[in-house]
């Protein structure tokens, strides 16, 4: 329900403002998705938010300002965005968690590729992943407890990440790859000692 100015019976601002800040985010992520970071402008953000570059502007210092902002924006919506939650590896259902992250990097494979490069060449993003990757290995940790050591699920999900790195290179034909997906899983499912594979 809109927070409303009791006078005027007009929405606040704030609210206005937040919501045309999410937009743009939405928008960025978006673009990045369709052209990359690198190819993407502030004009195309705002143009496929349906909003002025002047608005975009309003809310960001610069494309990077909303590059790093957007990141956030991604990593603290994550469950929303790719369909999973900390409950799935609790369940167990390794495929299932792996058909996520699979999906995940297919939709967006030119953003990751970009991210990962620029994770190691620009310092800002470099942190914010880093920060974000310790917060969420540590939620899932303490969801599953002491059934599984933090190092164990590190390396359960490099694994997976790992897999889709393939998956979306293109380097495998796809019997070799499906096997991949089937040793990944067995390998996944035995380091977080789970029957459900």
């Amino acid at each position: 329900m809109a927070i409303r100015q009791r006078r005027t019976g007009d929405v606040i601002v704030q609210e206005r403002a937040e919501k045309t800040r999410t937009k743009l985010l939405i928008s960025a992520l978006e673009m990045y998705s369709k052209k990359g970071y690198a190819k993407t402008t502030v004009d195309d953000i705002a143009g496929n938010a349906g909003l002025s570059v002047g608005v975009a502007y309003r809310y960001f210092k610069n494309k990077k300002d909303i590059l790093l902002s957007s990141m956030e924006y991604a990593f603290l919506n994550m469950e929303e965005i790719s369909g999973t939650n900390v409950e799935d590896l609790v369940s167990g259902d390794i495929r299932k968690i792996l058909e996520k992250f699979e999906s995940l990097h297919e939709g967006n494979k030119a953003l990751h590729e970009e991210l990962e490069s620029l994770r190691h060449s620009d310092k800002d993003v470099g942190d914010l992943y880093r920060t974000f990757t310790s917060e969420a290995l540590s939620k899932i940790h303490e969801k599953l407890g002491e059934s599984i050591s933090y190092e164990d699920l590190v390396m359960a999900v490099d694994m997976m990440e790992c897999f889709c790195h393939h998956r979306i290179s293109g380097d495998l034909d796809e019997d070799s790859l499906n096997r991949l997906r089937e040793k990944t899983a067995r390998t996944v499912s035995g380091l977080l000692d789970r029957s459900s594979v």
